[in-house]
């Protein structure tokens, strides 16, 4: 399994289990990633975070994991 499949499992997983803090140490290991230039291959770790981002607030407002997964950022990391 590529790696960018299985940080966006991770985050998937984090999401429908509704763990809010599981996601916010997902964003902050991301942040660490970016700022010492790690890099996966075929995914933007901005992108992600900022998917992640979304993700926290909407799981803090009660917003269904369902919607959260069809988000159109969510699509957008998908594509290659």
């Amino acid at each position: 399994m590529e790696a960018k499949n299985v940080f966006v499992d991770l985050v998937d997983h984090l999401v429908e289990s509704r763990d809010v803090t599981g996601l916010k140490k997902m964003r902050d290991l991301n942040v660490n990633f970016i700022i010492n230039s790690v890099t996966i291959k075929d995914i933007s770790l901005i992108e992600l975070n900022e998917y992640i981002d979304e993700a926290v607030v909407m799981l803090e407002d009660k917003k269904d994991a369902v919607d959260i997964l069809s988000l159109p950022l969510r699509k957008l990391i998908d594509q290659p």
